[in-house]
């Protein structure tokens, strides 16, 4: 390894006494990356071993160097969302601990994370010192999920067809949760493409799977069902 590549692989890291816990950040906004990034270096007990933007980058580093706690955003760019990422990383790294920080605190985002594999879950409006607590707790081999986040119920599914067939919230996959949330949040197809990092062919086909198992007839009631959604889950 030349001097240039060590020091872009080192870029971002401490040195980790034995004792310490190392923590990988995995999140898309580099504010947010920054603000973490500070708060665990100014413990003496944790220590930052590395930084990554997206799912692909997360796995690159985890292989090479891994962590012993990852924090990871549960929304990210890409195909591979946080809660796809965490079985990605069990599936290479199974000692590693994964904690989900997000901004929703539904109960369907924390059970969907819990039965992924991760550890524990907490939302970016927490306080500094309750991340900095859950990532303790996680590895030591514990279970976080704090706060509201423990105990906000899943909305039950709109539309008189979708309870009539069964269906609901709960048929959608990780992935068709996430763009039924930003269908909600009035982003358009290709915006959503842009920020998922996928074609706009993809989000339409992904659009008519989640009406499909919705039972919902037009793109009308699939924006109608996505709003009460948020509004019921307290998003709106």
């Amino acid at each position: 390894m030349n001097n240039e590549t060590r020091e872009n692989h080192d870029e971002g890291k401490q040195a980790a006494p034995a004792s310490t816990c190392r923590v990988l950040i995995v999140d898309d906004h580099p504010i947010l990356r920054d603000g973490l990034s500070r708060l665990i270096q100014s413990e003496k007990d944790l220590v930052l071993c590395g930084q990554a933007e997206d799912a692909a980058a997360a796995l690159r580093q985890i292989e090479a160097d891994p962590p012993d706690v990852a924090v990871v955003d549960i929304f990210l760019p890409g195909s591979t969302n946080g809660i796809e990422l965490t079985k990605a990383i069990l599936a290479v790294r199974p000692n590693v601990k994964v904690l989900i920080l997000s901004m929703h605190d539904d109960a369907i985002y924390v059970e969907r994370a819990l039965k992924a594999g991760a550890s524990g879950y907490v939302t970016k409006q927490e306080v500094s010192h309750v991340i900095l607590d859950a990532i303790r707790k996680v590895r030591a081999g514990g279970t976080y999920a704090g706060g509201r986040a423990s105990s906000v119920p899943p909305p039950a599914g709109s539309g008189v067809v979708a309870e009539r067939k069964g269906l609901g919230i709960n048929a959608l996959t990780d992935r068709e949760l996430e763009l039924l949330e930003m269908f909600g949040r009035g982003f358009s197809r290709s915006q959503i493409a842009d920020r998922l990092r996928l074609s706009v062919k993809t989000v339409e086909a992904h659009r008519e799977h989640i009406r499909t198992k919705l039972g919902l007839k037009s793109s009308g009631e699939l924006l109608r069902y996505a709003l009460r959604w948020l509004e019921r889950a307290g998003k709106k």
